[in-house]
């Protein structure tokens, strides 16, 4: 008998993670759920989203509204800073990175009640110190754009990402993304800030009817079990998992087990016989 883990959740080929930044557009955060609750309705896959999210940027009215998507599991959470200013490379001292990541935690940690695990560097410029500095605080950086990650040689502290733009007129750039993610046996990370139809939102905004339409996509790839669509916490929890797990059989008995810390490190592995 032959007993393997699969690198991603129920033996998927790959796994994709939306990301929203900043935590500050309640409109169109509404709006994402409106979809996601549509799409599960209507196919039975549920989309769950990571807010990585500006502790400066947060606006007291919306910290409900994110709580209540917090615990209906359509979003969880990752620190993107304290107020964006910080430049994470090698430019900005030491101790003042640093002190920014564990303000950003431990802020989001008393807001919300859960301890962010995932950081996502504002702004690009990200150095390998500034990330090595990071893993002091967090499990993972998200990073900016590159090319798709692969559970086989990842680096946590760099998880890169494909970036929402508002220029796609329709949902083929997307789905070429997804599609490589599967073919490839990838994970793929998207970063978005907010979905909107107005001429002006430009900058890392997506289109509604595109992400409409990348949704109902995402849904479909997974219902043929190609594809696992995780938050950002979720695969990153499952991807450390796998890496590190033991795996052995005395007769019909399958044994796992792993050394990583389980008030962390709790997401279910899928094991293949």
């Amino acid at each position: 008998m032959k007993v393997t883990l699969s690198k991603y959740l129920n033996n998927a080929k790959g796994a994709f993670s939306f990301t929203f930044d900043d935590g500050c557009y309640s409109d169109s955060t509404r709006k994402t759920v409106e979809i996601f609750k549509e799409v599960e309705t209507k196919t039975g896959i549920k989309i769950k989203a990571t807010s990585a999210q500006t502790v400066g940027f947060l606006h007291e009215g919306n910290i409900p509204m994110w709580k209540e998507f917090f615990e209906a599991g359509y979003y969880d959470l990752a620190s993107h800073s304290v107020d964006h200013c910080i430049g994470y490379n090698d430019e900005t001292p030491e101790e003042k990175r640093l002190a920014d990541a564990e303000k950003s935690r431990d802020r989001l940690a008393e807001i919300y009640g859960q301890v962010p695990v995932c950081f996502a560097i504002p702004g690009g410029g990200e150095s390998e110190g500034a990330c090595q500095l990071l893993s002091k605080h967090y499990i993972a950086n998200r990073v900016g754009e590159g090319p798709i990650n692969y559970p086989e040689t990842i680096n946590f502290m760099r998880l890169t990402s494909f970036v929402g733009r508002f220029a796609h007129e329709d949902v083929t750039p997307y789905k070429n993304y997804i599609d490589e993610v599967i073919d490839t046996e990838g994970y793929g990370i998207q970063i978005n800030h907010w979905i909107t139809e107005k001429e002006s939102d430009v900058h890392h905004a997506q289109k509604v009817h595109t992400f409409y339409d990348e949704c109902f996509y995402l849904a479909e790839r997974a219902l043929k079990g190609d594809l696992w669509i995780a938050s950002l916490n979720d695969a990153v929890k499952y991807l450390y998992e796998y890496k590190n797990a033991k795996i052995s059989t005395q007769g019909d008995a399958i044994t796992v087990s792993c050394d990583l810390d389980k008030s962390i490190f709790n997401h279910p592995l899928t094991i293949v016989v």
